[in-house]
């Protein structure tokens, strides 16, 4: 990105600049929301994992008759893998939205090439190379030659010898 002040860049650059920072502060906040998600799946499902570990191997150190609430054993680990499956369903109903990132940009990338593309076709292969015509050329003496010369060629290289 250029250092110079934002007078001399032109408004359609200056839009894209515009129009790339929100974008990329939406992208950045999409990105730091499925972090979040996804640390609180891997936390939630390695403390349910961990607890049905505990519940095991209480379960085959402890005799039967000892027990006094067996029903708990399974139900202690539940809370954390609920939690652990429902932040990942909510990360994989936000992965279906992350196709929309940069969307505005890429359709006003698409627009502009569509335009750039229309103008290029109806201009003239003469009117093109006099635009894409660099100015320390016709500083030159016989420069009109020479860029009449190549216009010459490109017609013949485009259309043929004929």
């Amino acid at each position: 990105m250029s250092t110079a002040p934002a007078s001399i860049a032109s408004p359609e650059a200056q839009a894209f600049v515009d129009l790339f920072l929100l974008e990329l502060g939406t992208a950045k906040t999409a990105l730091r929301h499925r972090f979040v998600l996804h640390a609180i799946v891997m936390c939630s499902l390695a403390l349910g994992l961990g607890l049905i570990g505990v519940a095991a191997l209480l379960w085959a150190v402890s005799p039967p008759q000892h027990i006094h609430a067996a029903w708990m054993l399974p139900c202690v680990p539940m809370p954390p893998l609920i939690l652990a499956w429902l932040c990942w369903r909510a990360s994989a109903s936000r992965a279906l939205s992350d196709a929309a990132l940069f969307e505005q940009l890429r359709q006003r990338l698409l627009a502009d090439h569509a335009q750039l593309t229309r103008r290029l076709s109806s201009l003239s292969l003469g009117d093109w190379l006099n635009a894409c015509s660099t100015p320390h050329l016709a500083d030159r003496p016989g420069s009109s030659e020479v860029t009449a010369a190549g216009a010459h060629a490109a017609e013949v290289a485009i259309k043929g010898p004929h």
